[in-house]
């Protein structure tokens, strides 16, 4: 359990408490290995099946010869029977080693393609729980404000989890979480049966990727990231990023700081007044100074002691030869869609980053050419 400021009443705080994080269990990761094709049906010697064949009516034929010479019509008689046997016999051999290969190549594949069922199904079910497990974890942004108002979901995120300033922008194609591959050919000289072969590869190339499913932005260690687009479209993303940042992250693990421009007021003017984007150890006038500026140099004024806590923690850490990890991450947005260049942020110690000072700035811009180097 721990305590975060929720927002502020003309009484005080109100307090969030968070409980533990409960969150449903996905599939097992990982590729699964087909099992080995079965062997392709082999042609039958033409020649080797006429011997068979012939063989016998030879024999019977030699009987004839004999029955004929001895001229006895009781055996004579006896003779054409045995005769017609023989090549009843004969042809039966030749249909019952036919139908028995093919019914031995049948058999194998219907298990084959019997097996590769059962890994489809067993796909589709990893795929919905992966699905699920999705919508979970970044649920659409229309579901934010209800999630923010249950408790066991509000700022559930921590900086140890895995998706941690993880935010959504949008949906598309992702790698499956579960997937299956061919076995690799032991012998190139022994081939496979070109139906399961087929089947099989069908099977892996259409169950490779998952559509639909939500694509996410890594804040956390990204110095800087781009959203180019026209001035509405792209405030609109850096709305939805800002949501997600409010309502799945603690204003104790995550701060917010906005830079705009006064005309792009009235998009930001509610995100100001976030718990995240508020001072409580600095004041304007009565209420907590919002940090927010429409320029990063007056932006960095009202940062002052954060960045320079930060900074003194990874100089520090330099010293001792490792890296700092920030108590709290600092996430700034900057709106540039005017097309005015704000300033910089970057300390002016020479090599320290802004990584290293747990800073990822958002930049808004119209052009490519606006993106910074």
């Amino acid at each position: 359990m721990s305590g975060a400021t929720l927002q502020e009443r003309p009484s005080g705080y109100r307090v969030a408490r968070r409980p533990a994080r409960a969150v449903p269990a996905g599939p097992a990761a990982g590729t699964r290995m087909l099992p080995q094709l079965p062997a392709a049906p082999a042609a039958p010697g033409v020649g080797q099946t006429a011997m068979q064949a012939l063989l016998p009516v030879m024999g019977g034929l030699g009987m004839v010869l004999f029955v004929v010479a001895n001229g006895n019509p009781v055996f004579l008689l006896a003779g054409v029977v045995m005769v017609a046997a023989t090549l009843g016999g004969a042809a039966a051999l030749l249909l019952g080693q036919r139908s028995g290969v093919r019914r031995s190549v049948r058999m194998a594949r219907e298990r084959y393609l019997a097996h590769l069922e059962d890994e489809r199904e067993e796909l589709r079910a990893a795929a919905r729980r992966q699905a699920d497990l999705a919508a979970f974890l970044h649920p659409h942004p229309g579901a934010l404000a209800g999630l923010a108002a249950e408790p066991g979901r509000l700022w559930q995120r921590r900086p140890g989890d895995p998706d941690f300033l993880q935010l959504r922008v949008g949906l598309g194609t992702v790698p499956r979480a579960v997937r299956v591959a061919l076995p690799a050919a032991t012998d190139p000289l022994d081939p496979r049966d070109p139906v399961c072969r087929r089947a099989a590869q069908s099977l892996v190339a259409r169950y490779g990727d998952l559509p639909n499913q939500p694509l996410l932005v890594p804040v956390a260690g990204a110095e800087s990231i781009t959203v180019v687009g026209a001035p509405d479209d792209a405030r609109r993303v850096g709305r939805l990023l800002v949501a997600q940042l409010a309502a799945l992250h603690s204003p104790e693990e995550v701060m917010l700081a906005i830079c705009c421009p006064g005309s792009a007021g009235r998009w930001w003017s509610a995100a100001k007044w976030l718990p995240h984007c508020l001072d409580a150890g600095a004041r304007d006038g009565g209420a907590p100074r919002a940090l927010a500026a429409d320029s990063l140099e007056g932006l960095r004024a009202r940062l002052g002691e954060v960045l320079e806590a930060a900074l003194e923690q990874a100089t520090r850490a330099r010293r001792l030869g490792g890296r700092a990890t920030p108590a709290r991450h600092l996430v700034v947005l900057v709106d540039e869609t005017d097309g005015r260049q704000p300033g910089v942020l970057e300390p002016t110690e020479a090599g320290v980053r802004l990584s290293e000072l747990g800073v990822s700035v958002i930049r808004l811009v119209t052009d490519r050419l606006e993106e910074p180097e």
